[in-house]
């Protein structure tokens, strides 16, 4: 019976999380397809659950969402970055300001261990942070649950604010999930094409994540395809079940990041996380809309762009939005490689003072 209980959990998280799903996206909540099965991980998580996400199968769905941002990638977009380079470093700097700041104050004044705050709060790198934690005073796990957390609470709030800029009447999710939700007619795909996206994609992973490139597991296949599909190499495509299957991945590895042990002090120290969080949310709502008075550019892009989320979820939402994904992931990438330029030197000055402060 032992032996077959992770045949049952796995079971249940595919049928509720394929069912909860199908409800959101029918619902035109863009970003079902990802938070549906994150909510039901969260909740096995929680109760108890004892199965968890390969690394290799996260590694390559978050390869496979840098495929679909890479498909939106054109010359354009590296000229909009060009032409508007200090408005999305001014903005990019806002955010890790903040965060540094925000960090700073729960390091000092919350109920969260030694450095975990700091270490918490900075957007993006989340492995890095969680394993560089402990060497500095904090605990990894609380890093981790407190990154995730982030994640999930930008997942959620940034596809109802989404919907919510756009207006009373909402996007359609994207044409390719519907056929997998059971919600359209199913579509020509070529198989040639999927199968060679597919090989970017792998590979990409791949080679990422053996020289040890942060993030390398999206950036270096969303970077590929991107020079692939500039130069008509190889178009780009994404097929809709692969698509659904990554997003479904990416919501279960989040949610069961919330673990039963975890529960208690978690649930001590939510307060403090959640309002850490909400506070930099906020921050970078303002420098979004900022970003829409100094760049043409639209709010609800504005908004995706500076939510201090990862990079693969908010490109979900992106879809889900009909937004500006190329505008967004050029944002969001960038501000991904200034935390992991600074990030971990900011958290470790962070550390070392308050270290210092309480031995004095």
């Amino acid at each position: 019976m032992q032996a077959t209980r992770p045949v049952w959990q796995w079971a249940v998280l595919l049928g509720a999380s394929w069912a909860l799903a199908r409800i959101l996206v029918g619902l035109d909540f863009g970003a079902g397809i990802l938070v549906g099965p994150m909510l039901v991980a969260m909740a096995m998580g929680m109760a108890g659950a004892s199965i968890d996400v390969p690394r290799p199968a996260f590694n390559l769905a978050q390869a496979l969402t840098g495929c679909v941002v890479a498909s939106t990638l054109d010359a354009g977009v590296l000229m909009s970055v060009l032409g508007h380079w200090w408005q999305m470093l001014l903005t990019v700097g806002t955010t890790v300001a903040a965060a540094t700041v925000i960090g700073w104050a729960l390091m000092r004044y919350s109920p969260l261990p030694g450095t975990t705050g700091a270490w918490g709060t900075l957007p993006g790198a989340a492995p890095a942070m969680a394993a560089m934690a402990d060497q500095y005073g904090g605990d990894s796990r609380m890093v981790a649950v407190m990154q995730y957390l982030r994640v999930a609470l930008v997942v959620g709030s940034g596809s109802v604010i989404s919907h919510a800029l756009l207006g009373v009447v909402l996007p359609a999710p994207p044409a390719e999930v519907l056929p997998v939700m059971g919600l359209g007619p199913p579509r020509p795909a070529d198989m040639t094409q999927t199968l060679l996206t597919l090989a970017v994609a792998t590979g990409g992973a791949y080679i990422g994540v053996k020289m040890r490139i942060m993030a390398g597991a999206i950036l270096v296949p969303m970077l590929l395809g991107a020079l692939l599909n500039v130069t008509g190499v190889l178009p780009i495509a994404v097929h809709g079940v692969l698509l659904a299957g990554a997003f479904g991945i990416i919501g279960w590895t989040i949610g069961l990041k919330f673990r039963r042990e975890l529960a208690r002090p978690l649930l001590h120290a939510l307060p403090a996380m959640a309002c850490g969080i909400v506070a930099l949310m906020g921050v970078c709502a303002v420098s979004a809309w900022v970003l829409t008075r100094v760049m043409p550019i639209d709010a609800v892009t504005a908004y995706l762009a500076t939510t201090p989320g990862g990079l693969d979820s908010v490109a979900v939402i992106a879809l889900g939005a009909q937004a500006d994904l190329a505008t967004i992931t050029a944002l969001q990438t960038l501000r991904l490689f200034v935390v992991v330029l600074l990030g971990p030197a900011i958290a470790r000055a962070l550390s070392a003072r308050h270290v210092a402060r309480l031995n004095a």
